[in-house]
Formats: structure tokens, sequence, C-alpha cells
């Protein structure tokens, strides 16, 4: 069997800031969907009556 060559050209994988990045992101989403909800009620809604 063939010997394989070993890639040499790996970047280098920082999972403690990929961790903290992935928390950043977490948060970020969390503020965006409080913001839109914020904005769509200050929508003014027509109120229906039932009959």
């Amino acid at each position: 069997m063939e010997e394989q060559e070993p890639i040499r050209n790996t970047p280098s994988f920082n999972e403690d800031a990929w961790i903290k990045l992935v928390f950043l992101l977490n948060d970020t989403q969390d503020w965006l969907n409080e913001l839109a909800n914020v904005a769509v009620m200050q929508v003014p809604m027509k109120k229906f009556r039932k009959h």
C-alpha cells in the first residue's frame, strides 16, 4: 500500500475564538429578534369585532 503524504498547508483552528464567535452571533441574533419584535409591536393594528 502506498504511504499517504500528510497535508502540510492546513490553517490553524482556534477553538476558543470559534466558540466565542458562535456565542456572539447567538447574542446578536437575540438582539435583532428583540428589535424586530419591538418594531412590529409599534405598527398600528386595526381591531376586529367578533360578530
